[in-house]
């Protein structure tokens, strides 16, 4: 070899030394067959707690402590057998986290001349592995522990993992329902479609959350009234990845809420629609006469003598004849009509499709109803009467008030009808108007 070949040689050699000794994050240690090292180059050696000057030319045992050379040498005689091998390890007195990879390290003619191990820092890499295994953990403590049920499912709807809120919500096990192949059978039958519509208005991008209630019926046949939150986790490339479903059960608010509307649509009393809806009712009627040319007929029932009842008897006779009342008007109506207490002593009956010949044969059947009926006062009883006007609704009634003075008028008159100056054999109690 020229002295000029030499030379370059030597320089190339100087600066790959110098270069391996820099490398910022990573060291190189080459060891020879009797486990003795060569040379030891990097800063991560220094960063892990040794000094590389003091490694080189010492064999294994003598630079590591007895517990460390016991852990490293299998892996650089398996080296030394042309085997490679992984590891990663702790720093000695060091937070930092290393990767070491040991192989062979062959001569000119491919022979094991010695081991190479490359130790690369990790730390970023272990902190950041350490917190994504925290955020998991964490994340699966919150969905197995919470308290409202939550679902993850495949985009198709098919179930992957399941809390036990919402097992115990629907009383069957988080086994049970992971099992279950048809889902549609745990909810409401009328309820069945709107998972797919919400579903489908997020896989088309139209809602970033869809919010919903439905019904699911429980193992032992109850509903469940649920508010369902439900949205999609996606792949870093957009692509819908899983549905995640938070329920929650709002059976009891449903119910408040039915009681409340009960309350506002409905007679403390009698348990009948109140004036409120009967207006409402009748509204949609006189529209659906004048629309549709239907008819209709308008009863106004008016209790005899309340305040005599009262002022006798007290006022929770009272309350029993109207209760008594309000029971006739339920069990003699067909399912189609509608029974309302619109004031203190006054009742309405909506019948649609009822001519008034037809609704004058449901009035004497209300009245000898009311009649037949007996109220418990004191050692005695007493029985109610009523008075009824009939109305009919066609086409040509203007409005509710026109609909209702109908109806007064002839309530009025029979009122006037049971003066046994002018009783009506045969419609005491009870008038019609002209149609």
């Amino acid at each position: 070899m020229s002295r000029l070949s030499q030379e370059s040689t030597d320089r190339y050699l100087k600066t790959a030394l110098a270069a391996l000794r820099s490398l910022p994050d990573a060291s190189v240690l080459v060891f020879d067959q009797q486990l003795r090292y060569v040379l030891v180059a990097g800063r991560a050696v220094s960063q892990a707690g040794f000094a590389a000057e003091a490694m080189e030319g010492k064999k294994v045992a003598d630079v590591l402590s007895p517990e460390r050379s016991a852990f490293w040498e299998p892996s650089y005689r398996a080296a030394l057998r042309g085997e490679s091998t992984s590891l990663e390890v702790q720093g000695v007195d060091s937070p930092r986290w290393y990767r070491v990879d040991v192989g062979p390290w062959r001569d000119q003619d491919g022979a094991v001349a010695g081991g190479l191990a490359v130790a690369r820092d990790i730390t970023a890499r272990r902190r950041a592995q350490n917190s994504l295994e925290e955020a998991e953990e964490l994340l699966a403590v919150s969905f197995d522990n919470s308290p409202l049920g939550i679902t993850l499912a495949t985009p198709d709807g098919r179930p992957l993992r399941i809390n036990r809120a919402f097992a115990d919500m629907l009383g069957y096990s988080v086994e049970e329902l992971l099992r279950c192949l048809e889902q549609t059978k745990l909810t409401h039958a009328d309820d069945r479609g709107v998972d797919e519509r919400n579903l489908r208005s997020l896989l088309e991008g139209q809602a970033d959350i869809a919010q919903f209630e439905k019904r699911y019926i429980r193992a032992d046949g109850h509903i469940v009234w649920a508010l369902v939150s439900m949205s999609l986790v996606r792949h870093a490339d957009g692509k819908p990845r899983h549905v995640i479903a938070q329920i929650e059960d709002i059976s009891d608010r449903m119910q408040m809420n039915e009681h409340l509307r009960r309350l506002a649509d409905h007679d403390c009393l009698t348990g009948l629609r109140n004036r409120r809806t009967f207006e409402e009712a009748t509204a949609a009627q006189v529209d659906r006469c004048r629309r549709y040319r239907e008819t209709a007929a308008l009863l106004l029932i008016d209790v005899d003598c309340l305040k005599r009842i009262n002022d006798t008897y007290g006022h929770n006779t009272g309350d029993d004849v109207l209760k008594v009342v309000a029971a006739t008007l339920t069990q003699r109506l067909r399912d189609t009509d509608f029974a309302f207490r619109i004031g203190g002593d006054e009742f309405a009956v909506l019948l649609p499709y009822t001519s008034k010949e037809e609704a004058t044969v449901v009035a004497l059947e209300v009245q000898r109803g009311i009649a037949e009926g007996r109220i418990g006062a004191g050692a005695g009883s007493v029985h109610s009467s009523v008075s009824i006007g009939v109305a009919t609704l066609d086409q040509h009634t203007a409005d509710v008030m026109s609909a209702l003075a109908q109806a007064d008028r002839a309530m009025y008159a029979a009122k006037r009808s049971k003066d046994p100056v002018r009783r009506n054999p045969g419609l005491a109690g009870l008038a019609l108007t002209e149609s």
